[in-house]
């Protein structure tokens, strides 16, 4: 195989791990859901987290943007899809930059929580912005750092577990043409 047959052969391997994984965090998206009180919970975060432990933050921000805010339009919530891509994207690119430049013991926990923190930050001002009224923004940060701050424990849960398998995944497909 020479070089040129090499770089198409890794390029479709990238492209077809990326539609893999961006078709997991649509999917878990919109099933893979906890039941609570007012509504669920869903664990499209905790799969967008985990894999920011591996992937680059650039390409994180695109999956978890893009898969995020497909997930909205197939839920028909596609007011939020443009602020889900940009919410979940940031999402995504922060767990992705702190986890690569910070030192253990805070790289364990710290990426998840700030990214915790910004969902419910994110989806509080997208709140009050689309409804105009602060309250409901206020109310909107409560309900969605609950949101943020499990799949963020989750993700610090699973991560000692996950995390070596996908970065085994990553360098498997990311060196072999």
């Amino acid at each position: 195989m020479d070089w040129s047959e090499s770089i198409i052969m890794r390029s479709i391997r990238l492209i077809a791990l990326y539609g893999m994984f961006m078709a997991m965090i649509t999917l878990v998206t919109m099933f893979g859901m906890i039941p609570i009180l007012w509504g669920y919970l869903n664990l499209g975060d905790t799969v967008i987290m985990l894999l920011a432990t591996v992937l680059p933050a650039s390409i994180m921000f695109n999956l978890g943007g893009i898969a995020s805010g497909l997930a909205d339009m197939l839920l028909a919530y596609p007011q939020y899809a443009l602020f889900t891509f940009l919410i979940k994207g940031l999402e995504g690119f922060f767990v992705a930059m702190l986890f690569r430049n910070l030192k253990p013991p805070t790289q364990r926990f710290l990426p998840f929580l700030i990214a915790g923190f910004w969902i419910a930050v994110g989806y509080g001002l997208v709140d009050a912005f689309l409804y105009q009224n602060w309250g409901i923004g206020v109310t909107s940060f409560g309900y969605n750092a609950i949101q943020g701050f499990t799949s963020a424990f989750l993700a610090i849960a699973l991560s000692g577990i996950i995390t070596p398998k996908l970065r085994k995944l990553w360098q498997n497909i990311a060196t072999h043409a």
